[in-house]
């Protein structure tokens, strides 16, 4: 029974990560920006975070070392999180979600470049369904893509990798809940201050806006870290990151019904191929390797 538990919460938060790039294309076509959205969602969960540490009697503040190394991991997480979401001005989300994916490989890399750790077959075996799988989705593009949105979702998933192999050299010994504490805190400070300064920020005053915003917060960022935290504890990192390896296909249906995108069929062997390329780096990570990465507690898209 806790094993079920364990599985349900892990497919709330990868429900919940799905539908970040819908929500995102939704709110850029009804004229917002993505800056406003985005200081608007981490300033909210930021606060909530804030909340709950305190709850749990989790120390916020150690050192002002650390605290600028945090506030720096937000500045990393903002710019990625911007790019991600204006990347849906110029790409499909479906499209846009597959080609994130890249990122546990890229991360896979980075770790081997920084850290020495060894590139096993079955990164290497990722790369190459990955590589074939985008070859593939941009065979006869069925939905909307463009080579700038195809730039902005690898830039994007760059700036992840960044995030998590600077996490793990300079925080590895800081509780994960205190490093998303502070990362969505700093990044909706750095977007506000952005926003005002470039005359971005605006109120939202639609009810559809509205709604859009407070489901990318509530549900697709504090329930969806919360619920991938405690199904996490329950399954252990190999088995949570293999169920939350559905997340790009949870896009792609939902974008069929929501936005009419359709895939061609060779566009669906290209993006079963990226799933697998998950699959098979998560398998790779195991229990062990990159612990930023399997405590999940740090920020998603």
């Amino acid at each position: 029974m806790k094993s079920y538990k364990g599985h349900l919460l892990v497919l709330i938060s990868t429900f919940g990560f799905g539908i970040v790039p819908l929500l995102a294309k939704f709110s850029l076509d009804q004229g917002m920006n993505a800056e406003t959205i985005l200081t608007y969602r981490f300033l909210i969960a930021g606060s909530f975070f804030i909340l709950y540490c305190l709850s749990k009697q989790i120390k916020l503040y150690s050192d002002f070392k650390t605290s600028l190394k945090l506030l720096m991991m937000g500045l990393l997480y903002a710019l990625e999180s911007s790019i991600f979401f204006e990347a849906f001005n110029h790409i499909s989300p479906s499209i846009g979600q597959l080609i994130f994916q890249v990122n546990p490989i890229m991360v896979a890399f980075g770790a081997f470049f920084v850290f020495k750790e060894k590139i096993t077959k079955n990164v290497v075996y990722a790369l190459l369904f990955t590589a074939v799988g985008c070859g593939l989705l941009f065979w006869e593009p069925s939905a909307h893509v463009t080579p700038l949105g195809v730039f902005l979702v690898f830039l994007s998933a760059l700036f992840y990798t960044i995030y998590v192999i600077v996490g793990k050299k300079m925080l590895k010994d800081i509780a994960p809940m205190v490093v998303t504490t502070y990362t969505t805190v700093a990044c909706g400070l750095f977007l506000f201050a952005y926003s005002l300064i470039n005359g971005k920020m605006s109120l939202i005053t639609t009810p559809s806006i509205m709604g859009a915003v407070a489901m990318l917060t509530i549900f697709s960022t504090i329930i969806s870290i919360l619920t991938f935290s405690m199904g996490l504890r329950i399954l252990g990192a190999t088995k949570a990151s293999i169920i939350s390896a559905i997340e790009p296909v949870i896009t792609v249906v939902l974008a069929f019904f929501l936005f009419g995108e359709t895939l061609n069929w060779i566009q669906m062997i290209g993006g079963a191929l990226i799933v697998m390329s998950i699959l098979v780096i998560e398998m790779t990570f195991g229990e062990k390797v990159l612990p930023f990465k399997n405590d999940k507690t740090e920020l998603r898209d």
